[in-house]
């Protein structure tokens, strides 16, 4: 086996990995296991033949490919790398204003639908993202049809696998020519395409192998020969690429590389002279000197049981969150129907950890404070002193007040240290941290956003710095207007007072069924 071989091979020391691939005629199957490769191709009619039943149902036809294909390979484990039919997988590619991973968790399926033909609840997906020099983010959005998803998952549940991954196959293909050393990490501006059947998964990767541009396109033939049209597919590879530089602010697509069949070289041997543009071709004997592969499906197949154990820079997994627990935020979920807010409003429990602060009692301070300050009492001893001897006078000369009259000089005494009592009170609770609380709360009422509201309150004061946890929930019927509500709200608590330079990060967001409705459940940190 060759030196490369066992350089990619060899990152898997004694672990095992298999993949499968889904495609348009039938399924492939690899298996890595030590440096041993083991591949096998099922066409979906090779099944129907040996099962004798054209019509079989097509879910029963799956699951029997899928138990000879583990079979044949050898493979008796549970996890499995998934890659489905490239035309079954969408790429949109926008770029967005610079924010945290959680809050573009948020934001980004809200505008990711801008970009989409259908609703984003309909899709399971993933995204990357990097940062650019002007100070905004790129993302580069994948998602798949959930019908599509939902029907291979409950097949491999069944037969007791679990998808730990689905990934694109592009990326997969990318993996294994860059461990090979066939792409140099300082590459840019490329484009890998992949041609099986008349079909090509074109994708353009930007520096460090970030995901630009990916589009699926059948290529022109001639006539009834199904002889490729190189004029037809070079014309159109052109204007891809003049839409690719007007997108990115004028780059260039700098190589092309072609992943194919051996028998294919020949039609993409002349692109390099027609595009003006570095070409490489990769057939699987290419890619893995020594060793021959039934053909691209399998070399497919095998590029996904390598992701198992090496990875790009920028990876994607459209694995949703309900079955990779830790997966993602973004696995969509059935629309909920529209009910008025006002049904399922609470106001806010406010709870304070740590410092013991009731807003009753807080409420209650203020209203004796007022009163106190209406009455105009003074706090200095001074004054205290003499309001005392005046009552004393006035009780010996019988000018004591009727209500006084029957006072000793004892009560009067006491009920002014009562009053004294209320005055430290009042003043111990205006010069505590805690009545920075108005501020916050003023803050918190204007910066509610359509749809959310607070659970409670939780605040913890040491050493005059504040921490607040702000548990609460989000319904508007539709679970991205309501992580785009979320996202307005913090958006609002960040750039205002006082809560400018301070962290405020989301904790967790999640579906949850509060009172028979579901609704976006969060929990922010300010720090």
């Amino acid at each position: 086996m060759s030196d490369l071989l066992d350089k990619f091979t060899g990152l898997l020391g004694k672990k095992e990995g298999a993949g499968i691939y889904i495609g348009k005629e039938g399924v492939s199957f690899a298996r890595i296991f030590n440096k041993e490769i083991s591949t096998v191709y099922i066409s979906y009619k090779s099944i129907e033949e040996e099962m004798n039943a054209e019509d079989l149902n097509e879910d029963i036809k799956f699951e029997a490919i899928i138990q000879k294909g583990l079979r044949t390979i050898k493979y008796e484990g549970k996890e499995i790398i998934l890659g489905i039919y490239e035309n079954e997988i969408i790429f949109r590619f926008f770029d967005m204003p610079s924010m945290t991973k959680r809050e573009l968790d948020i934001s980004v399926p809200v505008e990711a639908e801008k970009y989409l033909p259908f609703k984003i609840e309909d899709l399971v997906w993933d995204f990357v993202y990097k940062r650019t020099r002007a100070k905004d983010t790129d993302v580069g959005f994948m998602g798949v049809k959930k019908d599509v998803f939902k029907r291979y998952a409950a097949i491999f549940e069944k037969l007791g696998l679990n998808i730990i991954n689905v990934c694109p196959i592009s990326f997969s293909l990318l993996r294994v020519l860059r461990y090979l050393n066939k792409i140099s990490k300082d590459v840019k501006n490329f484009v890998l395409i992949s041609y099986e059947g008349n079909e090509t998964d074109i994708f353009i990767f930007g520096r460090k192998f970030f995901p630009r541009l990916g589009r699926f396109s059948k290529i022109p033939v001639k006539g009834t020969t199904g002889e490729i049209d190189v004029v037809k597919f070079v014309d159109e590879l052109r204007l891809t690429f003049d839409y690719y530089r007007r997108e990115m602010g004028g780059d260039n697509v700098e190589q092309i590389f072609f992943v194919c069949d051996e028998k294919f070289r020949e039609y993409f041997s002349a692109f390099e002279k027609d595009l003006g543009i570095p070409t490489e071709i990769f057939t699987p004997f290419d890619v893995l000197p020594g060793r021959s592969f039934e053909d691209m499906e399998s070399l497919k197949a095998y590029a996904l049981a390598g992701r198992k154990f090496s990875s790009l820079p920028f990876e994607v997994n459209l694995v949703p969150k309900s079955v990779n627990p830790a997966g993602k935020i973004g696995f969509s979920i059935d629309s909920l129907s529209a009910i008025d807010i006002k049904d399922i409003f609470k106001l806010p429990k406010i709870e304070f950890k740590e410092v013991q602060f009731s807003f009753k009692l807080f409420i209650l301070w203020l209203v004796v404070a007022a009163g106190v300050v209406g009455l105009e009492f003074t706090v200095s001893s001074k004054q205290i002193a003499q309001k005392k001897s005046e009552w004393i006078k006035a009780k010996e000369s019988n000018l004591v007040p009727a209500k006084y009259q029957n006072l000793s000089i004892e009560a009067i005494q006491t009920k002014i240290g009562k009053i004294n009592g209320v005055l430290k009170e009042v003043k111990s609770l205006t010069d505590s941290p805690q009545i920075i609380l108005s501020d916050y709360l003023t803050v918190l009422k204007d910066s509610l956003s359509q749809g959310l509201w607070l659970d409670r309150l939780n605040l913890k004061v040491e050493n005059n710095n504040v921490e607040i946890s702000l548990p609460g929930y989000v319904f508007l019927g539709d679970e991205y207007k309501e992580t785009g509500s979320l996202s307005s709200f913090i958006d609002k608590l960040s750039s205002a007072l006082p809560f400018k330079g301070k962290k405020i990060t989301l904790e967790f967001v999640e579906r949850s069924v509060l009172d028979g409705f579901t609704v976006t459940k969060f929990d922010l940190e300010i720090r």
